[in-house]
């Protein structure tokens, strides 16, 4: 059975931009969701974050949290089903198809609103 990792990465965690070698802190925290397969690998990293850095703008769903930020500071683990972790990943690259709206904003919809629109009932 596949695993759902939901991650927060609170206020002052260091992270990496694209392109920059050093660490970057964090000055409001990140929340992304991890699929792992069922023997335990990292299949794949969601978020959502701002496509041009700003506070409000444009959006964009991106997959390379889980090595971008330095750690989590609560990580909540489900499983999940094949079907559920397809759908997600789907939910990743059409988040439009989903009815959720991509325009970045940092109060109303952000990484957060991101991980928590798509609900997924945990596999029994």
């Amino acid at each position: 059975m596949a695993k759902l990792y939901i991650r927060i990465a609170e206020a002052g965690t260091l992270y990496k931009l694209d392109d920059c070698p050093y660490y970057k802190i964090s000055l409001a925290g990140h929340m992304w969701i991890e699929i792992y397969t069922d023997n335990g690998v990292l299949r794949d990293s969601i978020g959502f974050a701002s496509q041009d850095g700003e506070a409000f703008g444009p959006g964009k769903t991106v997959n390379d949290d889980a090595s971008r930020y330095e750690k989590a500071a609560y990580t909540a683990i489900v499983d999940i089903s094949t079907d559920q972790a397809r759908t997600l990943l789907d939910y990743q690259r059409n988040p439009a198809n989903y009815g959720y709206d991509t325009d970045y904003n940092v109060i109303a919809n952000s990484c957060v609103d991101f991980v928590s629109y798509y609900r997924i009932k945990p596999s029994r």
